[in-house]
């Protein structure tokens, strides 16, 4: 939102005697640009009666503003009839001033967008100096520069405002692609959403010479056109014009054919916001695109947003239940059809399926179940998405009944999944994409057997693991495909719908009290497993431990030695699935030295940067100490302690590597006998380095700090941990009287960056702010912006000090500071070579200002 306008009418002019020379009308109110508000100056022209066009108008318009943040300011010149023609916009960053800066339509001059701070000389504005320059209105009259402070916290004033007059005005350059010869080209989105763009824009466009036959309404042309070419990827593309703005929003359009010499007609369009397709093209050659405004007046000043895309065919024949394909079946091998989801619509189907993109482009198949299981087989996916949904349902169209969800979770060139239980009935497969329709996807589809269930599908078959010693000297190869759901109870649980629905069994006899479970190579149409080891046997089975991550082993803790257990492995989201994976159990890992509270690892308080101490939750287990953190059981937690030195203290984490940085801990004082609980934290997921700060300590208290990670077996996450005193944090606000630390002058000086502005805060005002050693360096320029009026004093601590308190290497503007040393000698201020210092509404009494 711009900022309220302040006005200010003063006017001066200055005539010079020869027109042909030009003109000068200047004013210098010395006006003050108001913070985050706006200042407009008027100028008065008068005695030129003349019509401002192509011979005679505006040439330049100069300003002189002082201001230390030039990055702040827009600069808008507006004409008597209220034309407004942007010069600046929020350019130049930190630097300060505009200093003699004309702004003109010379091609030569520097884009002001190019510009650096502080701006002296000639450029050319944001927008054409040469659009006043119309034949719409005479130059006589009010004009306005409008000043603009578009951001808090710093003021200038407008010192000098100028507008020429004469024989050369300023001209709006021409539309880079005026002619077909300079056509822009654009490139084609290969898909039917609006990815790329090209901007375009009317503004300085002339009638090109190629012939049209429209005949658009009110008998409109090409008298404005700018041109764009495309080479279509399909017969068929949409062309969509968005955020059309300026002097109208009513363009025309004609597309051709052939080369800039000999064009042909293809299409005209006239109706810019529904777009509009262009059909029958040959994929490969080049178009052309004219675009032009409606209106017969030339010189308007328009810009929009150019797409070109492919159009969205009519819905394939099977885009409902009642248009499904028939699949026939092909025994054990696949006799693919085609399918597309291009044009596809929704259905209005409802499905329940827990992970889905909601199926509103879908597409329809059916089959006649011969077996009580088959397998659904995609290949060659490709297109826009090549990540799918899939629904099967049975009935009749009217009266679908939904028996199997299936979701891509790996993007791919292929999918397949199982249906088993199935019945001797007519069953059909719904696909959409996952992504937000429309989509051209296109893919080969089949049904056939999927063969008889593994061996190991029910725990009377479980297959035997034995284990190894150390590191897994034997796998067991394995496969979920054709697997189904056994008869045993599942006690897992589980977030969402992960039932043990195409579940395979293992056993193995334990050799030590604490196993280890490793599951590596998992491959097929899904990665996601979940687990589920029982004591007992297949008769009498008891449920010990249930676990949802593939990726992370598993440890098994007080086993008794050659009693029997199983392990019950099936996928997370549906049945059907042909993953396969390899399984083996071995020997725990040794747990590390610090896996008990009375082995806590010792660390050294540093006082600001970190060489952390390396750690391990490889083979952690749990400890007996209480805890009330309700984030996460500690099942595998370490320890380390430290004792306090200060108030708050930051616990850095890095180097959080092999297991994703998923960790937790509590902090607690008293000894392991005895802890109390002083505070939990978590440190966020995924991050590789951050860090917890603790407050409310006791300075000489000893702490314990507890960590352990959020998944149950992260066997192999390392990390590096160090405690360091708080640093003090950066501010540009001065909040006490301090020599030090947080909110002190010293503080923000050293927080600060080239060119920034220190402000000081209420709690200040009427305050002493004391200087000691070491020494203030300002090493770049600098503001300090305070209120006279506001009686803060600069001084230093003790006169027995004779150093220099302030070193002064940049520029350094002081405003509105009082600096009173308690001798001349003791309150040095040093300004070195390079460096300068700046007083405006400040005193200075005993001190000394050392050059």
């Amino acid at each position: 939102m711009k900022p309220t306008s302040l006005y200010i009418s003063l006017w001066l002019v200055f005539v010079t005697t020869t027109l042909s020379l030009g003109q000068t009308f200047s004013v210098s109110p010395g006006a003050a640009i108001p913070d985050f508000d706006c200042l407009d100056q008027s100028l008065t022209v008068s005695g030129l009666n003349q019509t401002m066009n192509a011979t005679f108008g505006l040439e330049e318009v100069c300003v002189d503003i002082s201001h230390t943040r030039v990055g702040h300011l827009s600069l808008t010149l507006i004409t008597p009839l209220g034309k407004r023609v942007l010069l600046v916009d929020q350019r130049g960053g930190v630097g300060d001033n505009f200093t003699n800066t004309c702004f003109d339509g010379d091609p030569i001059s520097t884009p002001i967008a190019d510009g650096t701070a502080p701006f002296t000389g000639s450029f050319l504005p944001e927008e054409p100096l040469g659009r006043i320059n119309d034949s719409s209105e005479g130059a006589d009259g009010n004009w306005v520069l409008e000043v603009c402070d578009n951001i808090f916290g710093t003021s200038g004033t407008l010192n000098s405002f100028s507008l020429t007059f004469g024989n050369n005005p300023a001209q709006v350059p021409a539309s880079p692609n005026d002619e077909c010869s300079s056509a822009i080209a654009v490139t084609v989105n290969a898909n039917y959403l609006c990815q790329m763009t090209t901007s375009g824009t009317i503004i300085g466009a002339t009638a090109s010479s190629p012939s049209e036959n429209c005949n658009f309404p009110g008998g409109a042309t090409f008298d404005d056109d700018v041109w764009f070419s495309f080479v279509p990827s399909t017969a068929d593309q949409e062309i969509v014009v968005t955020n059309i703005a300026g002097t109208t929003t009513d363009l025309i359009y004609q597309v051709m054919s052939g080369s800039c010499g000999a064009l042909t007609q293809v299409a005209c369009h006239n109706d810019p916001d529904a777009g509009f397709e262009v059909n029958n093209l040959t994929a490969g050659n080049t178009y052309y695109l004219r675009i032009a405004t409606l209106t017969t007046a030339t010189d308007q000043d328009v810009t929009f947003d150019l797409c070109i895309k492919e159009a969205i065919p009519d819905p394939p024949p099977n885009d409902d239940c009642n248009g499904a394909t028939l699949i026939n079946l092909s025994g054990t091998s696949c006799s693919f059809i085609s399918g597309t989801l291009a044009g596809a619509t929704a259905s209005g189907v409802a499905d329940n399926c827990p992970e889905d993109g909601g199926f509103n482009d879908d597409v329809w198949f059916r089959f006649n179940a011969t077996e009580s299981s088959h397998e659904v087989v995609l290949e060659n996916i490709a297109g826009s998405s090549n990540v799918l949904d899939y629904q099967v349902l049975k009935g009749p169209c009217g009266n679908l009944t939904e028996v199997l969800c299936h979701f891509d979770d790996v993007p791919g060139s292929s999918s397949s999944f199982i249906l088993n239980n199935l019945e001797n009935a007519t069953y059909y497969i719904r696909i959409a994409s996952f992504l937000v329709s429309p989509q051209n996807t296109t893919f080969d589809i089949c049904v056939k057997s999927s063969g008889a269930p593994p061996s190991n599908d029910e725990c009377a078959g479980a297959i035997q693991i034995t284990p190894s010693a150390g590191v897994c000297t034997t796998s067991q190869e394995a496969t979920l495909l054709g697997a189904t759901m056994s008869g045993d109870p599942q006690s897992c649980p589980f977030t969402g719908v992960a039932p043990f629905d195409d579940d395979v069994w293992f056993f193995f006899n334990a050799t030590e009290t604490s196993h280890q479970i490793d599951i590596t190579n998992i491959t097929g149409s899904s990665d996601d497993l979940i687990y589920e080891i029982f004591s007992g046997s297949c008769v009498s089975l008891t449920s010990i431990r249930c676990h949802d991550d593939p990726d992370a082993e598993i440890i098994l803790k007080d086993l008794i030695v050659s009693n029997p257990y199983f392990i019950r492995v099936a996928s997370f989201p549906t049945t059907g699935q042909t993953t396969t994976f390899s399984i083996c159990v071995k020997s725990a890992p040794t747990p590390p030295a610090n896996d008990e509270c009375t082995g806590a690892t010792s660390l050294t308080i540093v006082d600001t940067s970190c060489n952390g101490t390396s750690a391990t939750l490889a083979g952690a287990t749990p400890s007996s100490q209480a805890e009330n953190c309700q984030i996460q059981s500690f099942f595998n937690d370490i320890w380390f302690s430290f004792t306090a030195n200060q108030p708050t203290h930051v616990i850095e984490f890095s180097n959080i590597v092999d297991r994703p940085a998923d960790l937790f801990g509590q902090i607690s004082s008293g000894t392991c006998g005895g802890i109390n609980e002083v505070d939990c934290f978590s440190i966020p997921f995924a991050q590789n380095n951050t860090s917890y700060t603790a407050t409310g300590l006791q300075p000489g208290t000893a702490y314990l700090l507890r960590i352990a990670s959020y998944d149950v077996d992260p066997l192999s996450t390392t990390f590096d941990i160090c405690v360091r005193s708080l640093v003090p944090p950066c501010t540009l606000v001065v909040t006490n009287t301090n020599n030090a630390g947080p909110g002190s002058l010293r503080n923000a000086i050293e927080c600060s960056e080239p060119g920034d502005t220190i402000r000081f805060d209420a709690a200040v005002n009427g305050q002493t702010i004391t200087i000691d050693t070491p020494k203030i360096v300002v090493a770049h320029d600098l503001v300090l912006e305070a209120d006279f009026s506001d009686h803060i004093t600069l001084s230093n601590s003790d006169i027995s000090h004779t150093n220099v308190l302030i070193c002064i290497q940049g520029n350094l503007i002081i405003n509105g500071l009082r600096m009173a040393g308690l001798s001349p000698e003791t309150m040095i201020l040093k300004i070195e070579e390079g460096g300068s210092l700046e007083l405006f509404d400040s005193e200075i009494e005993q001190a000394t200002v050392d050059r």
